[in-house]
C-alpha cells in the first residue's frame, strides 16, 4: 500500500475498451467516491491528492477528459466536474470523512479488475484473497459487494451474497485493517490526523453501511407484494450473522407494515366478543358474536399469518409476536365458549390457539392448561424450535372452505379454443336436411300442388268445462265454415218458430 502503488493509479489512460454496462444499482459511498474522483488509490498520500486534483482543474478548463482504471462501470457513473473536484478535496481534508471514504475504495490494484458476469466473481475475489494481505481482503470484499449490487440486485445467488457479507465482517471485526487505515493517516502526512474515536465510531457503524442496500431491497420487495424477494433478503441478512442489535432492528424495520397489520386484524376481529362476553347477557348474541369472531380469524387473520410466515420463517421475532398475540386471542375466545358450556368448540379453538403459541411464552402454558384435560388422546406434546416451524406450516394451511376462488382460477385459466364456426356449419346442413326431406314426405295436397287446408285447431283444454269462445264468423261469407248447431239448439228454435 505504498505510495508507488498510488501513483500507479494516478497514471492517466485512454481506455478504448467496451464494457457490458450492468443493470443492477451501484453501491453509493463506491460510486461518488472522493479517491475515484481523483483517480487515486485508497492509501494515496495528502500531496498526491492535492497534484492529482490541479491535474483534473487544468484537463477541466482545456476541455480534455481524463479517465482512468476505476471509471468500470461495474461502480457506476463518475463525474468529475469543477464542483465535484472540489466536494472530493472538501471530503477528505475532514478526518472521520477521509476514512470512510478509504473505507470504501481500493487500497490495491483492484479497480483494474473487471466482472461483466457473476460467474467471473468468484476468480476475481480469489484472485485478490490469494495476496493474503490486510488490504487485499478489504479489496476482495469491496470488489465482491459492488459486483453483487450490479449483477444480482434481486438477491437470486444467496449463496454468494452471504459469502461477501461474511468476508465484510472479517474485514470490519478484525483489528488488523483498522490499525491499517490509521496507518494510511501517519504515513500520508495529513493535517489533523484521525482520532481512534473516530475510528472507532466508523467501525461501529460500517456493517449497517454495507447491508443497508440489501434491507431496503426486502422493503421495496415487500411494498411491491414480491414476497420471496423479500425472503431473500432477510435469509441473506440472517445468513450473515449480523449483530444481535442490527439483525432486529432491520427485522422490525422490514416486516413492521404487515406486524401492523396483523394486530389491528386481531383487534378488529377479537374485539366485539370480549365486549359480548361482559355485557351481553342474551346466550343466543353471544353465540353469534363468538361465530362471527373465529370466522372472521379464519377468513383474515390466518391469510396473515400465513404471508408473515412464508416471508420471515417460524424462527422471526417478528413473526414470533404476531403468532403470541393471535393465539392469546384465541385463548380468550375459547375461555367464552366454556363460559356459556360449549366445551366442545372451547376445545377446538385451544388446540388452534396452541399451535400457534411459540414455544416457552407464557401464552403456551396457559393455552396447554385448557387442551390437556380436553385431550384424553394426549396428542399435545411439548413443542420445540425445531418443530415449531412445522406444527405452524401444518396449521397455517389453506382449507377447503377457505378457497372460493377455485371457481374463478379456473374460468381464468386458458379454455379450449371454442368450435362454433363447426357447429353452426352442422346445423346448417341439419336444416337442409330436413328441408329437403319434408318437400319428399310431406302431405299429397303439397306434392299435386292443390291448395292445402290447414287442420281444424286443436283444443287441449279438453277437461275444462266451459271452453274459450271463438270469435263469431259471418256465415253469408264463409257458408262453407258455418257451424254445425247440436240437435237440441235446432228443436228449440224450431218449437219457437212455430208459437210466432
Amino acid at each position: 500500500m505504498g505510495h508507488g502503488r498510488a501513483v500507479t493509479l494516478v497514471a492517466t489512460t485512454v481506455h478504448t475498451r467496451t464494457e457490458k454496462r450492468p443493470t443492477g444499482r451501484e453501491f453509493q459511498p463506491l460510486a461518488q467516491n472522493a479517491y475515484r474522483v481523483l483517480g487515486l488509490a485508497g492509501g494515496a498520500s495528502q500531496a498526491e491528492i492535492y497534484e492529482a486534483a490541479s491535474a483534473l482543474r487544468l484537463a477541466l478548463k482545456l476541455g480534455v477528459e481524463k479517465t482512468f482504471p476505476g471509471d468500470s462501470q461495474l461502480f457506476g457513473p463518475v463525474c468529475r466536474t469543477e464542483t465535484d473536484v472540489r466536494g472530493a478535496l472538501s471530503r477528505l481534508a475532514n478526518p472521520p470523512q477521509r476514512i470512510f471514504e478509504r473505507l470504501f475504495w481500493f487500497h490495491e490494484a483492484a479497480s483494474t479488475f473487471v466482472v461483466n458476469k457473476l460467474g467471473e466473481l468468484p476468480a476475481a475475489v480469489e484472485k485478490l484473497t490469494a495476496e493474503g494481505t490486510r488490504a487485499a481482503r478489504h479489496d476482495a470484499a469491496l470488489l465482491s459487494v459492488a459486483a453483487l449490487l450490479r449483477l444480482d440486485a434481486e438477491l437470486k445467488d444467496e449463496a454468494a451474497w452471504v459469502r461477501s457479507l461474511s468476508l465484510w465482517k472479517e474485514v470490519v471485526e478484525g483489528d488488523e485493517f483498522w490499525t491499517l487505515l490509521v496507518a494510511a493517516d501517519l504515513k500520508g502526512d495529513f493535517e489533523p490526523l484521525a482520532t481512534y474515536g473516530e475510528v472507532r465510531e466508523l467501525r461501529g457503524r460500517a456493517l449497517r453501511v454495507l447491508t443497508t442496500p440489501v434491507a431496503d431491497r426486502a422493503k421495496d420487495a415487500l411494498a411491491r407484494e414480491d414476497f420471496r424477494e423479500c425472503r431473500r433478503a432477510l435469509a441473506v441478512l440472517r445468513g450473515a450473522a449480523l449483530p444481535e442489535k442490527l439483525w432486529a432492528e432491520y427485522e422490525n424495520e422490514i416486516l413492521s407494515p404487515v406486524e401492523d397489520k396483523i394486530e389491528e386484524t386481531c383487534e378488529s376481529v377479537f374485539s366485539w366478543a370480549r365486549w359480548a362476553s361482559q355485557h351481553q347477557s342474551s346466550l343466543t348474541d353471544r353465540v353469534a358474536t363468538y361465530s362471527k369472531a373465529f370466522s372472521d380469524y379464519e377468513q383474515r387473520l390466518r391469510p396473515l399469518l400465513k404471508k408473515i410466515f412464508d416471508i420471515a420463517g417460524a424462527e422471526s421475532h417478528a413473526a414470533r409476536r404476531a403468532f403470541e398475540l393471535a393465539a392469546s386471542n384465541l385463548y380468550d375466545l375459547a375461555t367464552y365458549y366454556e363460559e356459556i358450556g360449549d366445551s366442545n368448540l372451547s376445545f377446538i379453538i385451544a388446540r388452534a390457539a396452541w399451535k400457534l403459541a411459540p414455544p416457552e411464552s407464557a401464552t403456551l402454558r396457559l393455552i396447554e392448561e385448557k387442551v390437556r384435560p380436553g385431550d384424553p388422546a394426549q396428542r399435545i406434546v411439548d413443542k420445540s424450535d425445531a418443530g415449531y416451524a412445522a406444527v405452524l406450516a401444518a396449521e397455517l394451511r389453506p382449507t377447503i372452505s377457505a378457497q372460493p376462488d377455485l371457481f374463478t382460477q379456473f374460468t381464468a385459466a386458458p379454455q379450449p379454443k371454442s368450435n362454433k364456426g363447426c357447429t353452426s356449419l352442422l346445423w346448417i346442413g341439419f336444416g337442409l336436411l330436413m328441408c329437403v326431406m319434408l318437400g319428399k314426405c310431406g302431405s299429397p295436397g303439397l306434392r299435386q300442388g292443390r291448395k292445402y287446408t290447414p287442420p281444424p285447431p286443436t283444443n287441449f283444454n279438453y277437461n275444462i268445462a266451459i271452453p274459450q269462445p271463438f270469435p263469431r264468423l259471418n256465415p253469408m261469407l264463409y257458408p262453407e265454415l258455418r257451424p254445425v248447431q247440436p240437435p237440441q239448439v235446432v228443436r228449440k228454435r224450431k218449437r219457437a218458430g212455430q208459437r210466432r
